[in-house]
């Protein structure tokens, strides 16, 4: 029966991803249709070999003990061993597809040789390392995988860089081991030219591009961090860190107590500390105050929205807990704990 459902399962992804890829490519034309046809074909041609490939290294079950006749297995237990099956079998691949090569000079030549996938294709980690997350950002130009053995992979765009991995090379292709982080990652976030991941312990660290002190470090600098450096959630060592989101330049991280942070640049007040940092030096000049530390966000408010489309901004009286954060270009978002969320 598992063997079936296997097959009807397999069977209709095939059918899925056929009716996909023959649909996403639209070109006109007859000449254009056969294409189409060609690199959808093309598509589960690979997926196929690939699927065959892992049936091949996939250990042959052998079953210690023959079965008593008669004797019949309770359902739960065969449900317990069906999850159990379930969590041993991460997955062990990830599916790319959109714009594979970008370059930091563009032009004619670079967009000519430049390589679009218009269909997924698999990725596999160095020695085939199971994937456990997948990191990137709205406006990152580069890749973090995180691998079940807790090691974090990035690869993508490096000019600043924002892989962590010793360089700063233009452009990385593959996969490559980062370099600073000391435990196992448990998630993080792609900003444009930084990245930052904090680890299963709370530890927070950050690489890339510091020029408005998007890395919390406690200094900005000209020159990036090619390398992960440890970043603190306050004084001393710092709170844990439970989430964190890199923005266009600047970053935010929740502890473990519920307490938003921030750094980087201010402007539009996406640091949520009640300013846009914005300073006039002279007429017609203005600079910024970056945020080079992660700073306490202390303040909420209540916004009531009243007929006549008058608005009523209040602190609350008690600071929310918050448990996830989120960052765009140029904004950003927070979850609160739904424990203290109305019934």
């Amino acid at each position: 029966a598992a063997a079936a459902a296997a097959a009807a399962a397999a069977e209709v992804r095939e059918s899925l991803l056929t009716r996909h890829l023959s649909g996403d490519l639209r070109w006109p034309g007859r000449t254009q249709r056969w294409r189409r046809r060609r690199h959808a074909r093309g598509g589960m041609d690979a997926l196929k070999r690939f699927m065959a490939e892992q049936a091949e290294e996939a250990p042959a079950t052998v079953t210690s003990e023959p079965e008593s006749p008669g004797k019949e297995v309770p359902a739960a237990a065969k449900a317990g061993d069906e999850e159990d099956k379930k969590d041993e079998e991460p997955p062990l691949f990830i599916l790319v597809t959109g714009a594979a090569d970008t370059d930091t000079a563009p032009n004619k030549a670079n967009h000519d040789t430049a390589r679009d996938m218009k269909v997924p294709h698999i990725m596999h980690l160095p020695d085939k390392v199971a994937v456990k997350d997948v990191i990137i950002g709205s406006f990152s130009q580069h890749t973090v995988a995180v691998g079940v053995n807790g090691a974090a992979y990035a690869w993508g765009m490096n000019g600043s860089g924002q892989l962590g991995i010793g360089t700063d090379d233009g452009f990385v292709y593959a996969p490559t081991l980062v370099k600073g982080v000391r435990g196992a990652v448990a998630g993080g976030s792609c900003g444009r030219h930084h990245t930052a991941l904090f680890t299963a312990d709370g530890e927070l660290y950050t690489c890339g591009r510091n020029e408005e002190g998007q890395l919390g470090i406690g200094r900005i600098e000209s020159k990036p961090k090619i390398a992960f450096v440890k970043a603190a959630l306050g004084a001393g060592d710092g709170a844990k860190c439970v989430s964190v989101a890199c923005g266009n330049n600047f970053t935010l991280a929740a502890d473990v107590e519920g307490c938003m942070w921030a750094c980087g640049f201010p402007d539009h007040g996406c640091l949520a500390n009640g300013s846009d940092g914005r300073r006039l030096v002279r007429s017609n000049k203005v600079t910024y105050d970056n945020e080079k530390s992660f700073n306490f966000v202390g303040i909420y408010l209540d916004v009531n929205q009243q007929p006549g489309g008058r608005r009523f901004e209040e602190p609350l009286s008690e600071a929310p807990k918050i448990k996830q954060v989120a960052a765009g270009k140029e904004h950003c978002m927070c979850l609160e704990d739904a424990e203290r969320l109305p019934a």
